[in-house]
């Protein structure tokens, strides 16, 4: 956990920053997960994970709406990854408050 206190002051700045922390969870093409740092979009939260936007802008998650986001954010046209992360749990369930769903 301390390891993790130390990305707090990298998140302030980065919420100046106009970024996101998009946090995508061990899925099937992804067993590990990752954490990445992206240029704000449109519809992204400051931190955000294609499960809390599939539930947010679909009303439900599922694994098409899951690779359809990871596909947009990847999407370089929309703008570079600028840092990477392994899996982080907790600002994933931050953001699907406190919700895993299936994998």
């Amino acid at each position: 956990m301390k390891k993790y206190l130390l990305l707090l002051p990298v998140a302030v700045i980065l919420a100046s920053l106009s970024l996101t922390f998009f946090v995508i969870p061990p899925i099937g093409g992804l067993p590990e997960g990752r954490t990445l740092v992206i240029l704000k979009r449109e519809k992204t939260r400051f931190i955000d994970s294609p499960d809390a936007f599939c539930a947010r802008e679909r009303g439900s998650v599922s694994p098409e709406c899951r690779a359809t986001v990871i596909e947009g954010i990847l999407d370089q046209g929309n703008g570079p990854v600028l840092l990477t992360f392994p899996y982080i749990r907790w600002p994933y369930l931050l953001n699907t408050g406190g919700a895993e769903y299936e994998r």
